[in-house]
C-alpha cells in the first residue's frame, strides 16, 4: 500500500472512530474497531456505519488511489449514493500498517473472550456448602447417573441424605475445613423443615458445574451425581482434582488423611446400602477402595 492509499485509509479510519465515540461513547485509542463491534447488535453497527460514511468527492484529486481502495475491497459503498465506508479487511490492513492490531491481538482477544472463560468457573473455590455436598457425593460414592442422589418424592431418601450432609459437616469443621459460622448456616435458610431444606439447598448450587469441570450434574427430577468415567487414570485426574477442592485451604497431615480415608469408608458402608439399588457396581469394590486410598493417602494436599 502506498503513502496515498494510506493516507485516504487513514480518513476513513478516523472517521469510523470518530463514529464509535459519538454514538456507542466507547473509545477506540486501545482497541480495534472490529473488537468494539463483536458485542454490539446488527442494528447498533449499521447505526454507526452510517455516520461515517465519506461522499467520494473529496477524493478527486486521489481519484486512482481512492478506487484502488475500493477494489481491493478495503472501502464499499455506503447506504447513501456517492458515499463510502471503511470494510472489516480496510480496518485490519489500516491497523496492520500502522502496527496498532494485527493477527496475534485478534487470537489473544478470541482466547480471552470464548476460551480462556471456560476454565474461570474452575478457577474459583468451593464455598463451605459445596464442599459439604461435593465431599458428602464422593463418601457415599454418588460417582455415576446409576448412583444419583435422588431427593425425589417416591423414592424418600431425603432423611438419609440429611443424615449425610449433617455427619460431613461434622466431620468437615473437626478438620477446619469450614468454620462454626458456616457449620451453623448450612440449615438456616429453612432450618424449620429439614426434608424441604435439603431440596431448597440442592436447587440453589446452580455454580456446581463449571466450578467441577462440568463432573457435578443435575440432570433434573431432583437427581444429582458426580460423573467419575470408569477409567483408573480419569479416577484418578477427577477424584484429586474434585478433593483438593474440598481440602485446599488446610496442610492435612498423615493422620488427618487417615480420619478422611476412614470416614469415606464409614458413610459408604452405613448409607449406600440404603440410597442406591445397586451396590455391586466398580465404585464399590476393592480395587477402588485402593484407588482412593492411595488418592487420599498420597495424592491430595
Amino acid at each position: 500500500m502506498d503513502e496515498k492509499e494510506l493516507k485516504i485509509l487513514r480518513k476513513f479510519y478516523n472517521s469510523l472512530c470518530d463514529a464509535i465515540r459519538r454514538i456507542l461513547k466507547k473509545s477506540t485509542k486501545n482497541n480495534s474497531p472490529i473488537i468494539i463491534f463483536f458485542g454490539l447488535s446488527i442494528k447498533k453497527v449499521h447505526q454507526t456505519l452510517q455516520k461515517c460514511s465519506i461522499p467520494s468527492f473529496q477524493f478527486n484529486k486521489d481519484e486512482l488511489s481512492f478506487y484502488r481502495l475500493f477494489d481491493k475491497k478495503y472501502i464499499m459503498e455506503g447506504e447513501k449514493s456517492g458515499e463510502y465506508i471503511i470494510t472489516p479487511k480496510g480496518i485490519w490492513e489500516y491497523e496492520k500498517n500502522i502496527e496498532k492490531f494485527g493477527l496475534n491481538n485478534f487470537l489473544d482477544y478470541i482466547d480471552k473472550k470464548y476460551f480462556s472463560s471456560l476454565l474461570k468457573g474452575q478457577e474459583k473455590p468451593l464455598n463451605p456448602k459445596e464442599k459439604i455436598i461435593i465431599f458428602s457425593m464422593i463418601a457415599v460414592r454418588s460417582l455415576s447417573k446409576g448412583h444419583s442422589m435422588d431427593l425425589s418424592d417416591e423414592k424418600n431418601l431425603s432423611n438419609y441424605w440429611t443424615e449425610i450432609f449433617n455427619k460431613t459437616r461434622d466431620f468437615l469443621l473437626k478438620l477446619r475445613v469450614i468454620t462454626q459460622i458456616d457449620y451453623e448456616e448450612f440449615w438456616k435458610e429453612r432450618e424449620d423443615e429439614v426434608i424441604g431444606a435439603i431440596q431448597y439447598l440442592m436447587s440453589r448450587i446452580n455454580k456446581l458445574p463449571s466450578k467441577t469441570k462440568n463432573i457435578y450434574h443435575n440432570p433434573g427430577r431432583r437427581k444429582y451425581y458426580l460423573e467419575i468415567p470408569k477409567n483408573f487414570d480419569l479416577i484418578k485426574i477427577n477424584l484429586k482434582f474434585l478433593l483438593n477442592k474440598v481440602f485446599n485451604r488446610i496442610e492435612l497431615n498423615e493422620s488427618q488423611k487417615e480420619e478422611i480415608l476412614d470416614f469415606i469408608k464409614e458413610i459408604s458402608f452405613d448409607y449406600s446400602i440404603y440410597i442406591f439399588e445397586n451396590n455391586d457396581d466398580f465404585y464399590f469394590n476393592s480395587e477402588f477402595d485402593e484407588l482412593l486410598e492411595d488418592l487420599i493417602l498420597f495424592q491430595i494436599v
